[in-house]
């Protein structure tokens, strides 16, 4: 309770980016409707104090945030290509400047969170109220799924007061489910804690896989196949043969009882399981041949583009609707940083992707200490399934799931941070030989 004070901001505002609902105030000119959430008014009430604080009472000048020069040509490029479509008629004010503004908010989510970390203690914190969140969030789901009652369902339970959409929930509860299931891997399991501790310790940290499966999303289920992967291959070379054909076993098992719920009546009614299931499906949304699966989308918008050579220099700017079909989705960021951004966009965008993935690798190869190899590999295998999902929807622009990945972006580049100017200050467990 000593940290709850100090840290008290950085908790309210994950119990509001886990927990609040989203208010629609409004419709854009395209009557795409405006959402707002609770932790949208705590981040700009936090914020302002914040911003405040720098300007006119703090004494000491700010040290330089990680990410920041990826981040700045990100956002400069696509306010570039905004501005200069703006002026040309492409694009709508009233679109780009919201779905803009939304960028910006991530990216000062990110720089709050990791300049409120101050301490180990205060990470440490965190990671076992987001092992809370995630293990409500999922119990609420599977209590939809023992009882039958559909509350905040549509293909499946999405998270915990998201009324609609299949892949904010399965991606909110993938980026909780493969960080904490890193840390739990490299961190928990070296704390002495008794077994029964570990196990229910470890049963909190499972659950919002149940989340990602039964919100019938597959693009989120594609990257927690990917992501399992990933982290359960770069564990094994940690460990021996023994502890990883036990571990192989264990998810073997899991994915049993996962399976083996199917005939409960919310997987009956959703048919969440034949999504997954359903190759033939799964082919037609492949198909290019087929209107409105995604490579027809995107041949469709590269088509479009040809038609003004110079938008795959710069785009034609945040949230562009192109064609008379309208199509302003693309289904997939990479194809979207193309349309809205162009080629500068694309590499940039890049840039900043290869910045996360060789900061947060770097330090799990060289790390001796338990908690900073932990976040740093989970970070990593985070963005790897952010990465995967990215492929077939837009993963880096959906707010639910956002909001937490820049969250243990923070976390992760805090405590990386603290370790490495106070690392003789601050209490560590060291990884085992």
């Amino acid at each position: 309770m000593k940290y709850f004070s100090k840290d008290f901001p950085l908790i309210v505002l994950s119990l509001a980016i886990g927990l609040s609902a989203r208010l629609t105030v409004g419709n854009l000119a395209d009557g795409k409707a405006i959402d707002l959430r609770l932790e949208d008014f705590v981040l700009l009430y936090l914020g302002a104090f914040w911003i405040f604080w720098l300007l006119f009472l703090r004494k000491k000048p700010i040290a330089k945030p990680p990410l920041l020069w990826p981040i700045l040509a990100w956002l400069c490029i696509g306010l570039l290509s905004t501005l200069m479509n703006l002026a040309l008629s492409n694009v709508q004010l009233s679109r780009s400047f919201f779905y803009f503004l939304k960028e910006i908010q991530y990216f000062f989510l990110f720089f709050y969170v990791f300049y409120h970390i101050k301490s180990i203690d205060s990470a440490k914190s965190l990671l076992k109220l987001w092992v809370f969140l995630g293990f409500i969030t999922a119990a609420w789901v599977i209590f939809q799924l023992i009882s039958g009652i559909y509350i905040t369902y549509y293909y499946g339970p999405t998270s915990f007061i998201e009324p609609e959409g299949t892949f904010p929930g399965g991606g909110f509860f993938l980026i909780i489910f493969i960080f904490l299931l890193n840390v739990f891997l490299y961190y928990y399991v070296n704390l002495p804690m008794n077994l029964l501790k570990r196990i229910a310790l470890l049963i909190a940290i499972a659950s919002p896989a149940i989340g990602v499966l039964s919100s019938g999303s597959r693009s989120a289920f594609f990257g927690l196949v990917i992501a399992s992967l990933a982290s359960f291959l770069i564990y094994a070379t940690r460990i021996n043969l023994l502890k990883a054909v036990f571990i192989f076993s264990l998810i073997l098992l899991y994915i049993f009882l996962i399976f083996a719920v199917s005939p409960l009546p919310a997987f009956q009614s959703s048919s969440v399981l034949n999504r997954f299931s359903n190759v033939e499906e799964i082919k037609v949304n492949l198909d290019p041949e087929k209107k409105l699966s995604r490579p027809e989308i995107w041949l469709y918008q590269l088509k479009e583009m040809s038609k003004e050579p110079f938008s795959f220099i710069l785009g034609f700017g945040k949230a562009a609707v192109l064609g008379q079909r309208g199509v302003g989705e693309s289904h997939s960021q990479y194809m979207r940083n193309f349309v809205e951004t162009g080629i500068f966009g694309v590499i940039v965008f890049a840039f900043l992707l290869y910045s996360i993935l060789k900061t947060s690798f770097k330090e799990f190869l060289r790390s001796k200490d338990a908690l900073l190899t932990a976040v740093s590999i989970g970070f990593f295998c985070s963005t790897l399934a952010m990465m995967a999902v990215s492929l077939f929807a837009e993963g880096f622009l959906v707010v639910k799931i956002n909001e937490v990945y820049w969250f243990f972006a923070a976390m992760t580049f805090a405590v990386i941070s603290i370790y490495s100017t106070h690392k003789n200050d601050e209490k560590s467990i060291a990884l085992p030989k």
